[in-house]
């Protein structure tokens, strides 16, 4: 709510200002400003321009005034120049000439009051093609000019980007089996080759499967998987050529792009994908799919389940992403890497393949307001975006995809390293720059000295030369950035963020105006006293720094699959919680298995069911002879009831005894529906909420959506949404005022949503901090379900987080939402019965 009143607030604000500028005009009204209303780049690629060279910069004009004045700004928002722009009535352009030193700069048009960003900066060379930096373009889905697509790909390939990450829409290529679209209305095969022409590499990404694989709403992971080996054998060999590496299925980790599905379903798929490849012989590298950093949260036992699965055995490298902040991302590298270390794949190369942060972007509504982002957002998310790069640089990742090239709106932020108009925003030209430095540079440790104000400093070494990273980032809730750093450094120069050159102080310490800079040492610089390399991001270094492995780098796959298969409708699951049984059934539980032969030969397999690394009698065991191209269905019955309860999950693990060939097992956890009593009883103090009064629920919903709130019988609450554009996310907050919440350690709720989504728990505190619950409180498949959330588990959302402390005082709350952020569905329905405050 604190949101909408500011953008109230805003809006009403622009509104006054325009009157008072339209009644203050004393008949002054400028003739140029109303005949001009926009003006277009000819080309975006003209906007990244050869340093210390002049250059002519032409627009298209909507209508035809006799000149038109714009300021040139460079990173320091100075003005740097002011230049008159005339008129060529036959083609309708306005042009100007600049020369500019390598840096970003800003042209601004006062009369339309438009913005374009400008990089200055030299082309790379072929000495300078290095694979780490990559860009996630996106253009598949999110950009359909074609004169944007083409710019985009000439100022990619103008900065040797070796590789950038698309997006594949597998349902429209192959609508039916067999039945091919190869460019659809994305043009995709016309974009790989174009990509492929200008000498950039495509890794391939998509998350979703066609309907005749298997896949539903409900489950979004294909089941039949005869029918996936066959598609991506045709898939993989058309596109071999053009194509670098397929990243399998975007955010698996998500309900949004899981369909609620748990990580066993997910490894039964890698398994068909690596084996398919491998017998067709088609070279392309198998990345994990990009997981969000949400997967660390302690309460999600994702990872736990991918180490007894067998899932790094069919894949080449492995994807993760991150939008927090730059400080934040070696946490996420040092927990894959102890993975990776426990199952004996410690140099498995790492891909950062979606990293940025989004910038604010709150006016949007005309030509000119939102399309690109302001000063301080945009120099912001370049500091971020850069320093990103530089850490996972300094971490040994193989490859870092900055997020994401198009302009791209989500909710109230845009992700876009270039603005509506295609024209470079802050973060891209300080993206290039650290490429321009850094491209094949060896981390070489970090320096001893320490500023109060350095939140890290990297030193990497370079054809011989060193170069010291400074970051300060912003530093506290006002955002003051420091300007300067006292470092006794043997420099030659220093660089800012966007490649332009510092000039120091003279009191001599280090400028970091940009929260951000490069300091070049002096050629034959000693670093022994200067850095420290007996560091974690040292060792992350020597671990990884290697390249991605050519196709197959794992144990040769079998043909044989196992996959759990989960009936929607009568099985309940989620992405977070595995299967989900009632306590009556915990003594014979069936779990209906699939065994695949995607081979030629038939197979008999003896299979066991065992807990995670126990090496008791198996809870259960059976034979299945399997023919050559089908499945063979089995059930096998589990008696968990030495090992679940309503506080503590099982793990399951089943696996082929003496195997003729390497066959992967499946994994998976098993939770107890606890029930009420069990939830309710260690909690002596327990408030009924009155969840039925309709009054107390706030709306609070996506844009454009469509909601209805509906009482449920005497005591529950309850709602349909239909969503449009906008977001498909719903959650009503029911207002405390006059509730006394002390001794409040959590809440209980008793619900069932109708279709696919992520149900969560939202508080609010009066100033806005918002707490939440990171994975879905139940499964969302239409049943009955009750959960207890205790406060001491939710986490801070992050865009909130600025506004107060991130600590949870039950004291400050004035609302609790209950709502989901539902799949792509254009409706769905909350049914509550109960909610319940408790404490002990």
């Amino acid at each position: 709510m604190t949101h909408t009143v500011i953008s109230n607030i805003r809006s009403y604000t622009l509104i006054g200002i325009l009157i008072c500028l339209m009644i203050s005009g004393e008949g002054k009204a400028d003739t140029q400003a109303n005949q001009l209303k926009r003006v277009i780049p000819v080309s975006p690629f003209d906007l990244v321009i050869e340093p210390d060279t002049t250059k002519q910069l032409s627009w298209h004009v909507e209508q035809i005034s006799d000149a038109v004045t714009c300021l040139i700004y460079n990173y320091d928002l100075k003005v740097v120049s002011e230049q008159i722009l005339t008129i060529d009535t036959n083609t309708n352009h306005l042009s100007m000439q600049v020369n500019l030193p390598r840096g970003y700069y800003e042209i601004r048009f006062p009369d339309t009051s438009q913005i374009f960003g400008l990089i200055s900066l030299e082309p790379a060379d072929d000495q300078q093609n290095d694979p780490f930096w990559c860009v996630d373009t996106s253009l598949s889905w999110h950009q359909g000019d074609s004169r944007q697509r083409q710019a985009a790909i000439n100022i990619l390939a103008r900065q040797k980007i070796s590789m950038v990450r698309e997006r594949f829409g597998w349902p429209a290529v192959e609508a039916s089996s067999g039945q091919w679209n190869w460019q659809t209305t994305s043009k995709y095969e016309q974009l790989r080759m174009d990509f492929a022409k200008a000498g950039v590499c495509v890794t391939e990404m998509f998350h979703t499967a066609p309907k005749w694989t298997g896949a539903e709403a409900r489950n979004a992971f294909p089941t039949d998987l005869v029918a996936v080996s066959q598609s991506w054998a045709t898939i993989g060999k058309r596109w071999q050529k053009s194509l670098a590496q397929i990243e399998m299925w975007n955010e698996p980790d998500t309900n949004v792009f899981s369909g609620n599905m748990p990580p066993d379903q997910l490894a039964s798929f890698y398994a068909a994908m690596d084996y398919t490849f491998y017998s067709h012989k088609i070279d392309l590298p198998l990345i994990m799919g990009g997981l969000t950093n949400s997967v660390l949260h302690p309460n999600r036992d994702y990872l736990h389940i991918f180490e007894h699965a067998g899932i790094l055995e069919h894949i080449d490298a492995f994807a993760f992403h991150n939008h927090d902040e730059a400080a934040k991302l070696l946490d996420d590298i040092h927990t894959y890497r102890q993975m990776f270390k426990r199952l004996g794949r410690s140099d498995l190369p790492l891909i950062n393949s979606e990293s940025g942060r989004a910038w604010k972007n709150d006016q949007l509504g005309d030509d000119t307001l939102g399309a690109h982002p302001s000063s301080e957002q945009g120099r912001y998310v370049a500091q971020e975006t850069v320093m990103k790069a530089i850490d996972t640089r300094a971490a040994g990742i193989a490859q870092f995809y900055a997020f994401v090239y198009p302009y791209y709106q989500e909710n109230r932020g845009n992700w876009g390293l270039v603005d509506r108009d295609g024209t470079p925003t802050p973060a891209l030209a300080g993206y290039f720059n650290a490429k321009r430095l850094l491209t094949n540079a060896h981390f070489v440790g970090e320096l001893k000295q320490r500023d109060p104000s350095l939140v890290s400093s990297r030193l990497f070494e370079r054809d011989g030369r060193y170069i010291a990273v400074l970051f300060t980032g912003k530093i506290g809730q006002n955002t003051v950035i420091p300007t300067s750093v006292d470092l006794d450094l043997p420099y030659e120069q220093i660089i800012g963020i966007d490649g332009r050159v510092l000039m120091v102080p003279r009191s001599g310490r280090i400028p970091v105006s940009d929260g951000l800079a490069y300091v070049l040492l002096e050629k034959g610089a000693k670093i022994d006293s200067l850095v420290r390399q007996d560091t974690a991001l040292m060792t992350s270094w020597q671990t990884g720094h290697k390249a991605i492995p050519h196709a197959n780098s794992g144990p040769t796959p079998s043909p044989i699959i196992l996959q759990r298969h989960l009936v929607t409708g009568e099985d309940s699951f989620s992405v977070d919680r595995g299967l989900v049984v009632k306590a009556s059934e915990i003594a014979n539980i069936p779990i209906n298995l699939r065994i695949w032969n995607l081979g030629q030969d038939d197979d008999t397999l003896n299979l066991q069911a065992h807990p995670f690394n126990q090496s008791q009698a198996p809870l259960a065991s059976q034979s299945v002879h399997i023919k050559a191209g089908t499945y063979s269905q089995i059930t096998m019955h589990l008696d968990l009831s030495d090992s679940l309860s309503a506080s503590k999950p099982a793990y399951v693990q089943i696996a082929a005894i003496n195997p003729k060939t390497n066959i992967s097992p499946i994994a998976f956890s098993v939770h107890q529906n606890a029930t009420s009593d069990q939830l309710l009883n260690p909690y002596p103090m327990q408030i009924d909420l009155p969840i039925a009064n309709l009054k107390r629920w706030n709306n609070n919903t996506a844009k454009n959506s469509e909601l209805n709130k509906f009482k449920l019988g005497e005591d529950g609450w309850g709602f349909d949404v239909t969503f449009q554009s906008g977001g498909n996310w719903c959650y009503p907050m029911f207002g405390t005022h006059g509730i006394s919440l002390d001794g409040i350690q959590g809440v209980y709720v008793k619900g069932r949503a109708m279709r696919p989504a992520a149900v969560r728990v939202i508080v609010y505190h009066k100033n806005g901090v918002a707490f939440f619950t990171p994975g879905s409180i139940f499964p969302a498949d239409g049943k009955w379900h009750q959960a207890l959330i205790k406060f001491e588990d939710l986490k801070v959302m992050k865009m909130t987080a600025h506004l107060g402390s991130s600590e949870l005082d039950t004291s400050k709350i004035v609302g609790i939402c209950l709502g989901f952020n539902s799949l792509f569905l254009p409706d769905n329905r909350l049914e509550v019965e109960q909610v319940k405050l408790v404490g002990q």
